[in-house]
């Protein structure tokens, strides 16, 4: 996935699951699972 989708996915998963599930449904799943964007998270380096 490009860069600015997953920036993009991943913020909207963040704020809102519901929304996402709705919003990748809605647009015939041209977003990333869900599972794929909690993959995402565990590999973000959260360190200062």
């Amino acid at each position: 996935f490009p860069p600015e989708l997953q920036n993009f996915a991943a913020s909207l998963h963040f704020y809102s699951p519901k929304a996402y599930e709705y919003v990748r449904e809605t647009f015939m799943k041209i977003l990333p699972h869900q599972s794929t964007i909690r993959s995402w998270y565990t590999n973000v380096d959260g360190s200062p």
